[in-house]
């Protein structure tokens, strides 16, 4: 009973220690956007953090969508295809009081830091906002990042000077048969 019980809570942990999230990106209507994994963003902050790194995952053409398996606390950043927007998405697990309604913390971050062919007191400060249809705009500034609780089926659309870059959503991947 006692080894069964072990196997069992080994399974439990094994399974919560790789849960993943599907997440939905799509392209908006003028840009082609690359999506690259880079990794764990967890192990990258801790001591025994794992190189840094990233794979080309996918290019989306304009109003182009595909979807992927991220597990928490991962990320993908996301670029124009001239590299003048950038953005990095991590989801994570939401804190335990918060999971029945929202089960997903989802973060995005302003990795843009300059702007190209101007001096650098002419350059303009790029701000990245975060929308949804049911919430007030969040502005991202450059080197920040910004959060919101979310649950499955919500599009979340990322903007550059009023233009929509990308939209993102959430889904629960298949449940694996035993």
């Amino acid at each position: 009973m006692a080894r069964g019980l072990a196997a069992l809570l080994s399974v439990a942990l094994a399974s919560v220690a790789c849960a993943k999230v599907h997440v939905t990106f799509k392209a908006g209507s003028h840009e082609t956007m690359g999506v690259y994994y880079v990794g764990n963003e967890t192990m990258k902050r801790s001591d025994w953090s794992e190189k840094d790194f990233e794979v080309l995952s996918m290019i989306l053409k304009p109003k182009e969508a595909m979807t992927m398996d991220l597990s928490f606390e991962h990320a993908f950043v996301v670029r124009s295809s001239d590299h003048q927007f950038r953005a990095k998405v991590t989801v994570e697990e939401s804190p335990q009081e918060n999971r029945a309604v929202h089960p997903f913390s989802l973060i995005v971050g302003n990795i843009m830091h300059e702007v190209p062919d101007r001096p650098m007191h002419e350059r303009p400060v790029k701000i990245v906002t975060f929308a949804h249809k049911d919430l007030p705009e969040i502005k991202i500034a450059p080197g920040q990042k910004e959060g919101l609780f979310s649950d499955i089926g919500h599009w979340y659309d990322i903007n550059m000077q009023d233009d929509i870059m990308f939209s993102m959503q959430l889904g629960h991947p298949p449940k694996e048969e035993l």
